[in-house]
């Protein structure tokens, strides 16, 4: 009896010692759950700022097509240079704006995976809680 009662004690104690053992890892995956968080906010606001930037290359970009186009009145010659640097501005603007169209996207994926992962986390560290004061 008094045997039983020892084993009993040293599996709570193990079991104690491994709740705590899982409770210490889950909080640093929560940590590293927030500093994704973080970071992934960090790339949305980047993401951001490209964006603006692009729009403003683009407002650019038209401002600089509307002079050109008056200057393609005045020379045939030019005409086909400045045309040629309009595409090419046009495109590197279009790739740059898909760019962080496509950082948003991510940023935004690992934004909602994290908020996932610490739920995960939460629920998990509830689990234990749970049954270290049921034990």
């Amino acid at each position: 009896m008094l045997e039983d009662c020892k084993e009993r004690e040293e599996k709570s104690w193990k079991f104690i010692e491994d709740s705590q053992v899982k409770e210490a890892e889950c909080r640093r995956l929560l940590e590293e759950s927030e500093k994704r968080e973080k970071e992934s906010q960090n790339l949305l606001k980047e993401s951001k700022d490209r964006e603006e930037s692009s729009q403003k290359l683009l407002q650019e970009s038209k401002k600089k097509d509307e002079d050109s186009q008056k200057l393609l009145q005045l020379s045939g010659e030019r005409e086909k240079e400045l045309g040629k640097m309009i595409e090419t501005k046009e495109a590197e603007i279009e790739k740059c704006i898909e760019e962080t169209r496509q950082t948003k996207r991510d940023s935004h994926n690992l934004l909602l995976d994290s908020e996932r992962k610490q739920e995960e986390l939460e629920n998990i560290i509830k689990e234990l809680k749970s049954r270290l004061t049921n034990t």
